[in-house]
């Protein structure tokens, strides 16, 4: 189970704690915790009394894995993010109630890893979108620029297995698009 967590506050007799206010990840053994309100949880309504100056309210936070999602560019083409209108690579994980963007957690010459909390034991969509990019799975499998989610489940106390995705090159209409505009 996640540590417990005592928000204090003065003065308003009801207060919703704003998720910025709650710790997003926090050590566990065996995972990590994520914030339920990201997950189709309600969050906490917390009475006070008028005239009581603190209150102290426990906060289950979920357990879950942390979910790696490795983009190669051997080519350098996240380049034209910063350079070309319309070069973006949207990657992010959601469920029927709710969809976060995956956070870079690190980049190199060979391109991005990102990285994102999931629940255990609850199923969760990875989606990778892009109208720029041509991108293929780990098997060299060539992926729709707006395909289906790839759906992934961590079992409690597992850890998830990273997704390798490669970006293989620059979508035709892109290329026209990108051309058009350099013309001008």
């Amino acid at each position: 189970m996640c540590p417990t967590w005592a928000l204090l506050r003065r003065s308003v007799a009801h207060w919703r704690a704003p998720a910025h206010l709650w710790p997003k990840i926090a050590p566990t053994e065996g995972g990590q915790c994520d914030d339920s309100c990201q997950w189709g949880g309600a969050g906490a309504i917390v009475p006070l009394p008028m005239g009581q100056p603190s209150v102290s309210v426990p906060i289950v936070l979920t357990q879950g894995a942390l979910v790696t999602v490795r983009v190669n560019d051997p080519m350098a083409l996240l380049s034209n993010e910063t350079t070309t209108s319309g070069a973006h690579l949207l990657i992010g994980v959601g469920d029927s109630a709710y969809f976060h963007t995956e956070t870079i957690a690190s980049q190199d010459s060979d391109g991005r890893t990102y990285q994102v909390l999931i629940p255990f034991n609850q199923t969760a969509n990875i989606s990778v979108a892009s109208a720029f990019f041509q991108l293929s799975n780990a098997l060299g499998s060539a992926l729709p620029h707006f395909g289906p989610p790839i759906p992934i489940e961590v079992l409690s106390g597992q850890q998830a297995a990273p997704i390798v995705l490669n970006i293989t090159g620059i979508a035709i209409a892109a290329e026209g698009a990108a051309g058009a505009l350099r013309k001008q």
